[in-house]
């Protein structure tokens, strides 16, 4: 039961993170990277301290901060990608590469999958097709017809970097051994402190055009930071592999929040059918996922 609240809680924080900004006219996605590391911050603060497991020193502190930088350049890599090749095109390449990542070094740092046998192998390969398959059909129905794609290959690479990043960040954090207050706290540290370099030398352009868009951009931060640790405490509960896949069905809730909140596609349209098909899939392939032992 533990389990399944950490995953729901996951894929509903980091599906919904984004929709309270929406609204939000910012500057740029650095600044928005901004206020969600503040916010998480904040929140990861509280936790700290509310928990008093005491600092970190040594080679973990650096491996915590060290996560929260690799995450900020992550996203910064996904900003480049999106603006180069669109918003479909780079998550179409970073979703599946994140989730193989992570279940390849799972394997490789934490010996998982290897108790599974022949037939739990082939399910794990079915669970994951299916997930990548349907995360894949939801992405690609939400590509906005028009958009400016760049030409040249480094959007493509950016993406790969994206995928390859946000699918190995949280390595050191686990490798630390730490309980989740001690070791996430300077982690976000080290991704406030990723944002505000993000931000040189324009930090002018954190002032919002009104006064509730604060609380809105805010919220965002906090819902992703809910999101961090509830996936955090899914991997050590499950393993990275499997715990980070299941992760990636946020994708599935924030497709379905926009369509049936944000209207974008609008409902019963050939787009929203096709994603409803991505939802299936991918919640089919996380049911395997989740079952196996």
């Amino acid at each position: 039961m533990e389990t399944l609240l950490l995953g729901l809680a996951t894929v509903f924080a980091w599906g919904t993170w984004l929709a309270p900004s929406q609204a939000v006219a910012f500057a740029s996605d650095r600044v928005r990277a901004f206020y969600v590391a503040l916010a998480n911050l904040v929140l990861s603060a509280g936790v700290f301290f509310v928990h008093a497991p005491g600092f970190l020193d040594g080679l973990d502190l650096v491996a915590s901060l060290g996560a929260g930088v690799f995450w900020s350049i992550s996203s910064w890599a996904a900003f480049g990608a999106t603006r180069k090749i669109g918003v479909a095109g780079a998550m179409g390449i970073w979703a599946p590469i994140n989730i193989l990542t992570a279940c390849l070094l799972g394997a490789l740092f934490f010996d998982e999958f290897s108790a599974l046998g022949p037939v739990g192998g082939l399910l794990l390969g079915l669970a994951l097709a299916l997930i990548i398959a349907g995360i894949l059909l939801i992405i690609r129905s939400r590509e906005r017809r028009g958009a400016s794609i760049e030409p040249g290959c480094s959007g493509v690479i950016l993406a790969v970097l994206a995928g390859l990043m946000w699918g190995s960040y949280f390595i050191p954090l686990q490798l630390t051994g730490q309980g989740l207050a001690a070791a996430v706290f300077p982690m976000s540290m080290g991704i406030f402190f990723g944002a505000l370099l993000g931000l040189l030398p324009r930090f002018g352009d954190l002032r919002l055009p009104r006064m509730r868009d604060y609380p809105l951009a805010l919220s965002s931060g906090l819902l992703w930071g809910v999101g961090n640790y509830s996936s955090l405490a899914l991997m050590a509960a499950i393993g990275t592999g499997r715990g980070f896949t299941i992760a990636q069905l946020c994708i599935v809730v924030n497709a379905l929040v926009g369509i049936h909140v944000l209207r974008s596609p609008q409902p019963g349209s050939a787009a929203a059918k096709k994603i409803f098909v991505g939802v299936v899939l991918a919640t089919f392939g996380g049911i395997v996922l989740g079952s196996l032992r």
